[in-house]
C-alpha cells in the first residue's frame, strides 16, 4: 500500500488543491487525474498522488484540459486537442511525445493584436491582481508592446533560419 493510500483520497485531494491542481477525478484505471495551470499551457496530469504525478497532457487551453478530463476513462490517450504528453508511461519509461491526432495550425508571421497585448503583459509581469493595461502608465503599455512585437519578430527570423539548415 502506497503512502498517498494509507492517508485515504479525501487528504490527497485537498494536498493536490494546495498545490494548484483543479477539477480532480478518479479515472476507471484507479488513477487520480486533474488540471493544473502552466505558465503557456493547462496540463491534464494524470498519476497524481501527494508526491507529483505520472504523466501530463498539455492543453492550450483550461477548458479543453477540462473537457478531455470529464470525457476521458483514462485508457489510451484523452481526446481533444494536446499538444505534448510528458512524463512517463505506467512502466516507468520516459515519455515526451507529440499528439500525434493534432492538426498543425498556420501561425500568422504577423502577430495580431491580442498576441502582442498578451505577449506586452507577460514583458512586464501581470499579476492576478493587477489589471492590465491601467496599472501601467502610457509608455510602460506602449514599451512593452513594441517589446512583444520584436520577440515575436525575432523567433520568426530563427525559427526561419533553422528551416534552411
Amino acid at each position: 500500500m502506497s503512502k498517498s493510500e494509507l492517508l485515504g483520497d479525501s487528504l490527497v485531494q485537498e494536498i493536490l488543491s494546495l498545490e494548484g491542481i483543479q477539477h480532480m477525478k478518479k479515472l476507471a484505471t484507479g488513477e487520480w487525474a486533474g488540471v493544473q495551470k502552466f505558465l503557456f499551457t493547462y496540463g491534464l496530469m494524470v498519476g497524481l498522488d501527494m508526491f507529483g504525478y505520472r504523466t501530463r497532457f498539455c492543453y492550450p487551453t483550461e477548458a479543453e484540459a477540462l473537457d478531455a478530463l470529464l470525457q476521458w476513462d483514462g485508457r489510451g490517450d484523452p481526446d481533444g486537442p494536446w499538444i505534448k504528453e510528458k512524463g512517463s508511461d505506467k512502466d516507468g519509461n520516459a515519455v515526451d511525445r507529440p499528439n500525434p491526432n493534432r492538426k498543425r495550425e498556420m501561425i500568422p508571421l504577423d502577430p495580431t493584436e491580442a498576441m502582442i497585448d498578451a505577449g506586452a503583459q507577460r514583458l512586464v509581469h501581470c499579476h492576478e491582481d493587477s489589471k492590465w493595461p491601467d496599472d501601467w502608465s502610457p509608455l510602460e503599455v506602449i514599451a512593452a508592446k513594441n517589446e512583444a512585437e520584436r520577440v515575436w519578430r525575432s523567433m520568426w527570423l530563427v525559427a526561419i533560419k533553422e528551416m534552411k539548415e
